[in-house]
């Protein structure tokens, strides 16, 4: 439960509606972003398209379905992310309930027989005051 912050941010600019969230790791070392192999955001029941989210990260701005290409950019234990959340015009409030899901690849375990790798997924649902 203590991946998601409960105080977020909210912003309108150009028609857009954008709400930020703090988020942590979902593992207790440090890792390339591109470990996470899954990252999913509910907002108050609607779920976003990947592509309405944009994590930031020291300093970086990664649109969510890109962070596996970045080996670049690690995000260390402890360390506040902002996910920043395109919403739909209209849909201002005080509260936010959100739920997030991550599935985050842990490179230095072995892949499975298959080849492919496991992933360590975690979901949480927070209410979010802005």
């Amino acid at each position: 439960d203590d991946l998601l912050l409960s105080r977020g941010r909210l912003s309108a600019a150009k028609g857009t509606v954008t709400l930020s969230i703090g988020c942590r790791l979902n593992w207790y070392r440090a890792l390339p972003v591109s470990c996470v192999q899954h990252l999913a955001l509910t907002v108050d029941g609607t779920r976003l398209i990947p592509d309405a989210i944009v994590v930031e990260l020291g300093g970086r701005r990664i649109p969510a379905p890109a962070l596996v290409e970045h080996d670049d950019c690690w995000w260390a234990t402890g360390q506040v992310a902002s996910l920043h959340c395109a919403l739909e015009p209209g849909s201002v409030k005080d509260r936010y309930q959100v739920r997030l899901e991550v599935g985050t690849r842990i490179p230095y375990m072995a892949p499975m027989p298959d080849g492919s790798w496991r992933l360590v997924r975690d979901e949480c649902t927070a209410w979010v005051s802005v």
